[in-house]
């Protein structure tokens, strides 16, 4: 059996994520708030952990059967948001903010050796790749990126390009802090895949000076990319 040490267990990973997201700057108005930042955040934490699409229905029903629920037991939460108020306490945090977790867990990760096995050729394994959370024709925002279908309507979007360190011999893989794709104000060009990276390698580069990274992406990134500096790099 494999011993998992203790800091890479489960409650000292939720451990980790409670107290940075306390940590993040609440700018609603005390009368009208039900639901604290951090209740909010660790709800949609366990909604993924426990792979629900209704996390609030499935615990308020449990509460009643058996007193109790995972939520406050196993993640703290103090009151349990409704779905609608996750989306609402969730959508206005800046999505940066979150950037100390990330780092929380990666610097675990190298505590523990347990980034060793994933080394390849002395350098990470970075695999690139863009991924949608969210598509509508009615819903939308000044963020959404648009694309106009064979139907004549335009289709709302929500991006995100997502970093990954992986190795061939390994199953599991490791999520770096995520790179929106979205339109910006002042910005007459629609955001893409290949601008996120351009502003997501060096951020990694950055954030991670001493690891070697070998990029992995498929071939709409065989092109030239300028990161600052350091010059082209060819991916």
């Amino acid at each position: 059996m494999v011993k998992t040490k203790k800091h890479l267990s489960l409650q000292p990973l939720i451990d980790g994520f409670k107290s940075n997201i306390s940590n993040l700057p609440d700018n609603r108005r005390a009368a009208s708030v039900n639901y604290q930042i951090s209740d909010a955040a660790l709800s949609t934490l366990a909604c993924m952990f426990y792979k629900s699409s209704s996390l609030f229905k499935y615990q308020t029903l449990m509460q009643k059967r058996q007193y109790k629920n995972n939520l406050q037991t196993q993640f703290g939460v103090t009151e349990i948001p409704s779905d609608n108020q996750l989306r609402t306490i969730i959508s206005n945090i800046q999505y940066n903010q979150f950037q100390p977790i990330f780092n929380n867990y990666l610097n675990r990760l190298q505590r523990g050796k347990h980034l060793s096995k994933f080394r390849f050729d002395d350098k990470y394994l970075v695999a690139l790749d863009a991924t949608q959370y969210h598509s509508s024709e009615t819903i939308k925002c000044e963020e959404c990126l648009q694309k106009k279908k064979r139907n004549g309507k335009v289709e709302y979007s929500h991006q995100a390009l997502q970093a990954i360190i992986c190795h061939p011999d390994q199953k599991q893989i490791f999520p770096l802090m995520p790179e929106p794709i979205k339109n910006t104000d002042g910005e007459e060009k629609q955001d893409c895949e290949i601008t996120a990276a351009k502003r997501l390698l060096p951020k990694l580069r950055s954030q991670y000076p001493r690891m070697k990274f070998i990029w992995l992406a498929d071939s709409i990134y065989a092109t030239t990319v300028r990161f600052g500096d350091e010059g082209h790099r060819h991916l």
